[in-house]
């Protein structure tokens, strides 16, 4: 709602300009709407938050899509929960195949704090898959009152990615 402060227990929430959490999707997909979490809104301890452009989790496989909105999360936005996630393309990525996809809109964490925050440009989390023909143009930023209690990993392609083999992978800043 805008303009009332949201207090929100749970403990995933998954946020995606096309779908929130699946298994896959096989594209074409394109998402050109931003997505906002706007200030006054508060994660409760225990509470995961996945943010793609395109979706928030994905659990198998990821092709043929494109992102061109922005995604922002907001100064005044508190999180105390465990872990945020948060890419152009997908929040966090835990399938087998990652291809033929695009990130056009800036990825931006301006404020809060997590106990680990995994950022980019295309994912925010990979722990392992085979990737290929991923690009990033989008500006990925962290700002200067976000604060993290563990870990941050912040990348133009992937926040943070674990294993996997990578082909044809490439990020470029459109200003």
């Amino acid at each position: 709602k805008e303009g009332v402060a949201q207090t929100i227990a749970a403990y995933g929430i998954y946020i995606g300009g096309l779908v929130a959490h699946t298994a896959s999707i096989g594209g074409p997909g394109l998402n050109e709407g931003n997505i906002i979490i706007h200030d006054k809104v508060t994660f409760t301890s225990g509470t995961n938050l996945w943010i793609g452009g395109i979706g928030g989790l994905f659990t198998n496989s990821v092709k043929n899509c494109t992102n061109k909105g922005d995604i922002i999360y907001n100064a005044s936005a508190t999180l105390t929960g465990d872990n945020f996630f948060m890419g152009g393309g997908a929040g966090r990525y835990e399938g087998s195949a990652f291809e033929n996809i695009t990130n056009e809109g800036n990825v931006t964490f301006n404020g809060g704090s997590s106990k680990a925050l995994c950022i980019g440009g295309c994912s925010g989390y990979s722990p392992s898959a085979t990737v290929t023909d991923i690009h990033n143009c989008g500006v990925v930023t962290v700002g200067k009152d976000s604060q993290c209690i563990q870990s941050t990993y912040l990348g133009g392609v992937f926040g943070y990615s674990k294993g996997g083999t990578l082909t044809r992978v490439s990020t470029s800043n459109k200003e």
